[in-house]
């Protein structure tokens, strides 16, 4: 076909605005210059034709299209003028959108609520087989107000110049996330400033807190009779550094540390702290006041130290609008009103823990779990709803947020709430949930393979509901998203005995990459937790938070100049602090030499200060 008659690039695009489309291909011609290369356009996944050159915007393009009609879908190939004329797209005579066909619709009574009715439409036919990508956008079937904007594609056919675009290494995939956070930091451009590990601990454990703490150990060591007895902010530190690396460098039982046996004395720790010090510290250790409790608080022990962190890690919240709401476990095996048993967890006895998590386990907010009547504000949507609603509550109210979730809070009651405030939810939610939707019976999806899945939409709330079949029948209710675009999965067939792909609905996708925020915060604080342990029912909470503003220190670290230059896993970035604190605060006369062999100076300019200043006679 002569191409000097095809439509270009701006005259294709035009027709987004007139004929509202299904799915849209556009389809670019190589540049007439042919000193231009792929390259001009960016990467080949971007897909706003905005960013394209004037001399590819005026070359030669093909549209393919699907669109809704009286006929049903069919398919559009427009090249020319002549094209929009025999395929009628003057966008006066394409099906409204808003028709709904009455043989689909299925009405029902909600069985929570006599007064709510509910119409489901399916939105798409399942399907199960391997491989097939349905094509067909969900939308089509909704209001047209409630239409998201088309993403459409821009492919560009390949040409004979070879591009010297470098490919994307697995490396890179890596820090995809990061990076695009870090371009997403509006408001805290605090963290393009250089932090050392050390100053951007005390960003969360600030000063203040310390001394909160100190002063409070004081009062509890005079409430016990011991007048004696006082601790100073440096010791705090010191006592704290000692926590920290009890985590990475386990012994039996605490003494241990002390003791003059070539095999368990730890020369550094003796040096900082002795060991009659660090256990009075441990004994007398208290954040609050034991004269001023709420008795209805069954934590007031430990609110003023939670309150205070909660604030600081708000504070300093990156910023991420994908968040998760899960519980975490801390591990306790004593006596409370407040401990739980969870069978089949990993840490099955300990106190529960609601937290709000970024992707990659930033704590942002979390609540001890106190029991059914404290937890359940909000008795028309149960504890699960009741949560978050709370939670999100103390979250700034001038954004909104996309929450996943699991089946334990999920349900259609709360994903309207969230929809009214303008947030997105997205979360598994239990087959008794869903308010008799007629969605495919779990035990029929199970006899079909894997990929199949059946998606229905509520009309008026645009709630979607896709039950899928993978490894099992999991049904996922989403305000975000349904089933497409479709992607895919590898599992291993046992038939073929080798890896297959495998549809995989775009909720699903979403579910799995943004829900494990919580999972993640649990195995950082789990590989190095505080270590040194004690009888009081509130010293694993206490650990627990030392440990999570540890993690939330590191996570923020590594969005900083200093992090992206010189990263340090979790790991590293403990034992630096602890160092530091180490050679800053232990006595002047028992420090080491802070000269190392290689003849460097290997302490923080903030330790050489604070040396400096302590030493008599400055």
């Amino acid at each position: 076909m002569d191409q000097n008659n095809w439509l270009n690039v701006e005259e294709v695009t035009a027709l987004f605005d007139e004929v509202d489309f299904l799915e849209a291909d556009v389809f670019i011609q190589p540049p007439e210059n042919p000193l231009l290369s792929d390259d001009d356009s960016g990467d080949d996944g971007d897909t706003d034709f905005t960013h394209f050159t004037g001399n590819q915007l005026r070359g030669a393009a093909e549209l393919k299209a699907k669109q809704f009609t009286n006929d049903g879908i069919v398919q559009v190939d427009v090249c020319t003028e002549q094209d929009i004329v025999d395929n009628n797209l003057s966008g006066e005579s394409s099906l409204p959108i808003t028709v709904i066909p009455k043989a689909t619709v299925s009405t029902f009574k909600s069985v929570q609520s006599d007064s709510l009715q509910r119409q489901y439409i399916p939105t798409e036919p399942s399907t199960s087989q391997y491989l097939q990508v349905n094509n067909i956008n969900q939308s089509q079937y909704l209001p047209s107000q409630s239409l998201p904007s088309l993403k459409r594609k821009i492919k560009t056919k390949p040409s004979s110049h070879k591009s010297n675009a470098r490919k994307k290494t697995k490396t890179d995939k890596q820090r995809t996330f990061l990076i695009s956070l870090r371009g997403n930091l509006k408001g805290l451009s605090w963290l393009e400033k250089d932090f050392t590990p050390t100053e951007m601990y005390e960003k969360l454990l600030t000063n203040e807190i310390i001394e909160h703490v100190v002063e409070s150990t004081n009062i509890y060591a005079l409430q016990s009779g011991n007048e004696s007895f006082n601790v100073s902010i440096e010791e705090m530190r010191i006592f704290m550094a000692i926590l920290f690396l009890s985590g990475y460098c386990i012994v039996p039982r605490k003494r241990m540390y002390w003791e003059l046996s070539p095999d368990t004395h730890h020369d550094t720790v003796s040096k900082a702290m002795s060991r009659n010090k660090f256990e009075e510290i441990l004994r007398y250790f208290h954040v609050c006041d034991n004269a001023n409790l709420d008795v209805s608080d069954k934590f007031a022990k430990i609110r003023p130290l939670w309150n205070m962190l909660n604030e600081r890690w708000l504070q300093a919240y990156p910023g991420d609008a994908n968040i998760s709401i899960d519980e975490s476990m801390v591990p306790y095996f004593g006596r409370h009103a407040a401990k739980q048993h969870i069978h089949g967890k990993p840490i099955r006895f300990g106190y529960k823990v609601w937290c709000v998590c970024t992707r990659l386990g930033y704590l942002i907010q979390t609540e001890p779990y106190q029991g059914k009547k404290t937890g359940n504000t909000i008795p028309e949507i149960g504890v699960g709803g009741s949560v978050v609603i709370d939670i999100l509550s103390e979250l700034p109210q001038n954004k909104t947020y996309s929450i996943y979730m699991d089946n334990f809070f999920t349900s259609l009651k709360l994903l309207d709430y969230l929809s009214e405030k303008g947030h997105d939810a997205t979360g598994t939610i239990k087959a008794n949930r869903v308010e008799n939707a007629p969605l495919k019976e779990a035990t029929v999806s199970k006899k079909e393979s894997r990929g199949s899945y059946d998606q229905l939409t509520e009309q008026k709330t645009g709630i979607t509901l896709v039950r899928y079949n993978d490894n099992n029948v999991v049904t996922v209710a989403s305000t975000r998203c349904g089933v497409q675009p479709m992607g895919k999965a590898k599992r291993w067939c046992r038939v073929a005995k080798r890896q297959v792909d495998v549809q995989q609905p775009a909720c699903i996708i979403n579910y799995n990459t943004y829900m494990g925020g919580v999972d993640q915060l649990d195995q950082n604080i789990s590989t190095y937790r505080i270590g040194i342990r004690n009888r009081k029912w509130y010293w694993a909470l206490l650990a627990y938070l030392l440990n999570a503003t540890m993690n939330n220190a590191w996570q923020l670290h590594r969005l900083t100049p200093k992090g992206r230059e010189d990263p340090k896993d979790l790991l590293s970035f403990i034992r630096h602090i602890v160092q530091t604190y180490f050679q800053k605060y232990t006595p002047q006369r028992q420090r080491a030499s802070r000269v190392s062999v290689t003849g460097k100076e290997r302490v923080e300019e903030s330790v050489r200060a604070f040396q400096q200043s302590s030493c008599p006679g400055n």
